[in-house]
């Protein structure tokens, strides 16, 4: 969201989510509302009008900053070459795909070796493409990358968030 806002072309791939999901997730946090409430269609005529008129405006910004940001969904199950491919001809700053755990190809006994390489293949992808590459995975509590410290090894830049304990104890509905 403030890739675009700032005037860059952002492909967000999520493998997890549907593409109404994501695009809700987006839209709420755009707004500022319950991404629940979005998702289960609870909100009123007041809210509506409130997130379109909201949403209008963003795009409006985005576009006079000559951003973007798409939703890429892809139907079936991808490999990272098939993603790169398929988001090639949107000339895009940035590709995020969510969570390369999810990526064809990428579960066995060697997931470690397997997700490595997809590391390396978006990191030679952005330095020929000269664009951000950012590939989601799964951290463990302590802070490590899970299944494949190569993942951080073959990145120009690694970020990693962890949860506090008592986030992640709290109730959620």
């Amino acid at each position: 969201i403030n890739q675009a806002e700032l005037g860059y072309k952002v492909i967000l791939v999520p493998l997890e989510m549907s593409r109404v999901e994501m695009t809700s997730r987006l839209m709420a946090n755009i707004v500022k509302l319950d991404v629940t409430r979005i998702l289960q269609k609870r909100l009123t005529q007041d809210e509506r009008d409130m997130a379109a008129r909201k949403f209008k405006k963003w795009l409006r910004k985005v576009k006079r900053a000559g951003g973007r940001l798409t939703v890429f969904k892809p139907l079936e199950d991808v490999s990272i070459d098939d993603v790169f491919s398929a988001t090639a001809s949107f000339d895009a700053d940035t590709v995020i795909v969510d969570y390369i755990s999810l990526l064809a190809g990428t579960d066995g006994d060697d997931n470690w070796k397997k997700l490595g390489a997809v590391a390396r293949v978006a990191k030679i992808n952005a330095e020929s493409t000269n664009r951000a590459n950012v590939l989601l995975c799964q951290v463990s509590e302590e802070g490590k990358i899970r299944y494949a410290g190569a993942i951080s090894e073959h990145s120009s830049q690694s970020w990693v968030w962890v949860t506090r304990k008592e986030e992640r104890e709290k109730q959620v509905g």
